[in-house]
C-alpha cells in the first residue's frame, strides 16, 4: 500500500513538473517575440504579409498558430489566403535549442486561396526556406483545403474543395505529393493526384485521376461523366 501511494505521489509530481516546465517554456518563447518571428517566417514562405491572432505552445515539440490572415497581390490581381490553423512541429532537440529554422512537419488546416491570376502553386510558396544541404526535410500536410481556378469562360471559375493531401520529402529536393479533392463550381466530380514536385526547379510530374467529372450546363462545355487518368 505504501509503495502504491509512493508511486502515485512520484507520478503526480512528475506530471506537475512537466506541465510547469511546459508553461515556463511557453512563456519564455512567447515573450521572446515568437509571434513576430512566426509572422515574418510564414510571410516569407507564403510571399505575403501574415497576421497571426493566437499562438499555442504544445508539449515540447510543436507550435500552433490559429486564425491566420494573409493578403497579397499576384500580377496586379487581388489574392486572399485564409488559414484556420497552422501547426509547426520540430524534433525535440531543435525545440529545446530554440532552433526554429527547419521544422519536421507543417500542418495546414483549412487553407483557402482565391485568385483570378492563379496559375501554378509553385509561384505561391518560397520552398527555399526549407532547403538544407541534404535537400528538403520538412513534411507538409493539409486538411479541408480549397483552391479557386479561373474558368474556361469569364465568370465561370471552378474549385477544388475538401482537399486532403501530403507532401513528403524524398531524396534531395524532391517531394512525394499525394492529394484528393472534390470538384465544384463549373465542374463536379472528384480527383486523385499523385507524383513528384521538385522544390528547386518548381516543376511537377503528377498523374491525375478523374472520377465522374462533368461540366455544368451553364459552362458551355458539353462534357459529362469524364473518367480516366492523365499526366
Amino acid at each position: 500500500m505504501r509503495k502504491l501511494a509512493l508511486a502515485v505521489l512520484v507520478g503526480g509530481a512528475l506530471i506537475f513538473f512537466a506541465f510547469e516546465f511546459q508553461h515556463f517554456l511557453s512563456m519564455r518563447l512567447v515573450t521572446s517575440d515568437l509571434k513576430a518571428a512566426a509572422e515574418k517566417r510564414l510571410g516569407a514562405f507564403l510571399k505575403a504579409p501574415v497576421r497571426v491572432k493566437q499562438i499555442t505552445i504544445g508539449f515540447l515539440k510543436h507550435v500552433s498558430f490559429t486564425d491566420l490572415e494573409i493578403s497579397r497581390t499576384y500580377k496586379g490581381e487581388p489574392v486572399f489566403i485564409g488559414i484556420k490553423r497552422v501547426v509547426v512541429r520540430y524534433d525535440l532537440l531543435s525545440f529545446l535549442n530554440r532552433n526554429f529554422r527547419i521544422p519536421t512537419e507543417i500542418f495546414l488546416d483549412a487553407p483557402r486561396l482565391r485568385s483570378d491570376a492563379f496559375r501554378s502553386p509553385a509561384t505561391l510558396f518560397n520552398w527555399d526556406l526549407f532547403r538544407t544541404e541534404r535537400g528538403i526535410l520538412t513534411r507538409f500536410e493539409f486538411h479541408d483545403g480549397e483552391v479557386q481556378f479561373p474558368g474556361f469562360r469569364s465568370g465561370k471559375p471552378f474549385r477544388l474543395t475538401d482537399i486532403e493531401g501530403k507532401a513528403t520529402p524524398k531524396k534531395g529536393d524532391l517531394l512525394d505529393v499525394r492529394l484528393q479533392a472534390k470538384l465544384a463550381g463549373a465542374l463536379s466530380g472528384s480527383l486523385l493526384a499523385y507524383g513528384e514536385m521538385d522544390a528547386r526547379t518548381k516543376q511537377y510530374h503528377l498523374a491525375v485521376t478523374l472520377d465522374g467529372a462533368a461540366f455544368s450546363k451553364d459552362s458551355g462545355v458539353p462534357i459529362r461523366n469524364l473518367e480516366g487518368t492523365f499526366e
